[in-house]
């Protein structure tokens, strides 16, 4: 069992689809996006949090508010189980050792010490997004973030001024050190598309998590699935 910062003790379990296991000692929190519990032991509180840890989401979207849920344990040691909103991995990482920019549905679960503010929020026409476009956000303090990715992922460590091209739907997670921009790839000659695709430019040093899937890839899945079985 790992120990994330603050001295709480967690494991990630699992092989084709993850989830987050926390052990809370009274006064520890967990605090999670909504909807991602799978089970907890009696002990252990369940609360919506609006308070100055979430002030900045309250500005992050454009037609939609996510409160953040926040566990908490009492008399004795309690469990708690999250896991992501699709099938995929999960990756924790410690702030005390840097920032990270991440695409909103990869934010899974943080411990205390944690800040989270509205990097970007961008409609691209890409395909691969809702409505509510492409949101990034900087995750900052000095405890430790879980990353969802939509199916598995792979990290890449850029050496300084290392350069790497990425899908952005599939660019899930960042370290703040890499310098990043995003266009679209579409040829003048397919100006007659509605959709754009874009890619994300990065530029080392630092590492950058890519996810094999995006959520349009599985919302397509399940759409073809359903229209089959009409």
């Amino acid at each position: 069992m790992k120990t994330m910062c603050p001295d709480m003790k967690f494991t990630i379990t699992g092989i084709m689809s993850q989830v987050l296991n926390v052990q809370l000692a009274p006064g520890d929190i967990l605090k999670t996006a909504p909807g991602r519990l799978i089970s907890k032991s009696f002990n252990v509180n369940v609360k919506i949090n609006d308070s100055a840890f979430i002030s900045g989401l309250k500005k992050m979207f454009s037609d939609s508010f996510i409160d953040m849920v926040e566990y908490s344990s009492e008399k004795g040691t309690g469990l708690v189980t999250v896991g992501p909103s699709v099938p995929g991995m999960i990756m924790d990482v410690d702030l005390g050792k840097g920032d990270w920019i991440m695409q909103k549905h990869g934010m899974l679960a943080c411990s205390r010490g944690t800040a989270i503010s509205r990097e970007m929020q961008r409609h691209l026409g890409d395909p691969q997004f809702d409505q509510e476009g492409l949101v990034l956000l900087k995750v900052s303090g000095d405890g430790t973030a879980f990353i969802a990715s939509c199916g598995d992922f792979t990290t890449m460590d850029l050496r300084p001024d290392d350069r790497y091209t990425v899908s952005t739907s599939h660019a899930l997670a960042w370290e703040s050190s890499v310098k990043y921009s995003i266009r679209s790839i579409r040829s003048k000659a397919e100006d007659t598309r509605d959709d754009d695709e874009c890619v994300t430019d990065f530029k080392g040093p630092g590492r950058i998590v890519i996810q094999n899937m995006s959520e349009g890839d599985i919302a397509g899945m399940v759409a073809r699935f359903s229209a089959k079985n009409q």
